[in-house]
């Protein structure tokens, strides 16, 4: 028997698309547990990023970083693609949502407007 066509490695493009998808969907999935092991939270009245501060902080904490990796990804994938200065300024746009996730570390305090003139 001749041997069959030699297997053929998926494209950086295609890799870096099913990680952006896998990587949005992770973040779903965390914020979603984040809020379901917080409820002494409501999520109606709480910010998604307020859940970094809670016990169960690693969740939300991961959900952030696994939409900076979707955001990395989608840039990743796109990039090729893009030839026109709408494109492009789109990317810069993309990435520079990328730069706004917040990054791990212990959260930072708060202090409320309401809180500063009440005394």
């Amino acid at each position: 028997m001749p041997p069959g066509p030699a297997p053929v490695a998926p494209r950086p493009r295609t890799v870096a698309a099913r990680v952006a998808i896998a990587a949005i969907l992770a973040y779903q999935a965390l914020s979603i547990a984040a809020i379901v092991a917080n409820p002494q939270w409501n999520p109606l009245t709480r910010q998604l990023s307020e859940y970094a501060l809670g016990r169960q902080s690693w969740l939300q904490i991961a959900a952030f970083l696994a939409s900076a990796l979707s955001y990395a990804a989608v840039l990743v994938a796109l990039r090729p693609h893009i030839n026109a200065a709408a494109g492009r300024a789109g990317l810069a746009i993309l990435a520079y949502c990328r730069r706004l996730e917040p990054l791990p570390g212990p959260p930072v305090a708060r202090v409320r407007r309401r809180d500063r003139f009440s005394a």
